[in-house]
């Protein structure tokens, strides 16, 4: 099945070579991370959007495109090749995505989650001790002790944001996070100096949606933009070796600094007026008309220009693709009273 995979890939990244390497040359940026990564990162960006669009077979080209790229993928992205095999009724390719990802950490869980697609994946061969015997070869060539260590960190990380100290004020709940995450930091610094960043190709790939935060993108979130900026060589290294998305970097740098990039200011009342914003538009929340909408972003288009130098594809796409929507005008903005209370804007 791998060999039948090779060949496909090998045939298509030959036809398009050429046609790469041109449209890298036409860029206007300065990019971060390497050519091959940014090459994968528009080719899996274009398979969505084709299969969001139902043009099947564009996508699945794209797909094998993106996966002629890299020696390691990510399951989610294979998993995301399935479902576009499935929409294409092609059983053989179907099974060989699952089953590629099965040997990325792709979880017989998520498989079955749509049950119409389970039972066509089945129907073509797909087979549960196929996934065992993959997931256990995957989970030897994991590191067991750098797991442990990470664990270890999110425990120390989530005690001082729950529990007891949730029922501290907040000015001391803070210096205590502060502590937490300085320790945590230092440690994971002193491990990327060593042996580099530990991620997905190294703690395993736990995510059950291509968005989900979990481990090294999870401790991110609450290092300061200093601390971000010191683990960047090294964030930037896990991105072109798989270990990180680039989603999880940016994501993260946005988490980190969503309140530093806002706009702060007194309204006519003397009021003060605090309008959250965001550098690389990877922030949604669902609000309450039941759809998800994107987080204010600083400068769309400085925006496109620092996710396109790591390779991420332009806010407008990721939005179709994740289904996400624009804020509407007074969305996200908080007044403080005299007391210090927000409320959402009338405005």
């Amino acid at each position: 099945m791998r060999l039948y995979l090779l060949l496909l890939l090998l045939c298509l990244h030959h036809a398009h070579t050429q046609n790469v390497h041109a449209q890298a040359q036409a860029q206007d940026h300065s990019p971060e991370v390497e050519e091959w990564v940014r090459n994968y990162y528009s080719y899996i960006n274009k398979a969505e959007l084709a299969h969001i669009d139902s043009a099947f077979q564009e996508s699945d080209r794209y797909y094998l495109l993106a996966f002629s790229i890299m020696e390691k993928y990510f399951a989610q992205d294979l998993y995301g090749a399935a479902r576009n095999a499935y929409a294409l009724e092609d059983g053989k390719k179907v099974v060989m995505y699952i089953e590629e990802g099965f040997k990325e950490g792709l979880s017989y869980k998520q498989v079955k989650q749509n049950a119409p697609f389970f039972a066509f994946a089945q129907q073509h061969g797909l087979k549960k001790s196929t996934y065992k015997k993959a997931n256990k070869a995957y989970k030897e060539g994991l590191d067991k002790d750098k797991q442990k260590l990470i664990q270890q960190m999110i425990k120390q990380d989530q005690k001082v944001r729950s529990g007891k100290y949730n029922k501290l004020p907040w000015a001391e709940q803070q210096k205590h996070m502060r502590a937490v995450d300085s320790l945590n930091f230092a440690a994971l610094y002193e491990l990327c100096e060593k042996e580099g960043l530990a991620g997905y190709q190294t703690l395993g790939d736990k995510r059950m949606g291509k968005y989900d935060v979990h481990d090294i993108a999870f401790l991110m979130r609450h290092m300061d933009s200093t601390k971000l900026a010191k683990l960047h060589p090294h964030i930037i290294k896990a991105i072109s070796t798989m270990e990180l998305s680039a989603w999880d970097y940016a994501s993260a740098l946005d988490y980190t600094s969503m309140f530093k990039t806002s706009i702060d200011y007194r309204n006519e009342d003397g009021h003060r007026v605090l309008k959250v914003q965001q550098r690389y538009g990877t922030m949604s929340v669902r609000t309450e008309d039941g759809q998800y909408r994107l987080y204010p972003v600083e400068n769309s288009e400085q925006a496109d220009l620092l996710r396109a130098k790591l390779g991420m594809s332009s806010i407008a796409d990721e939005a179709k693709r994740r289904r996400i929507l624009a804020a509407e005008e007074g969305m996200f903005i908080r007044v403080f009273d005299e007391f210090g209370v927000g409320h959402k804007s009338e405005e």
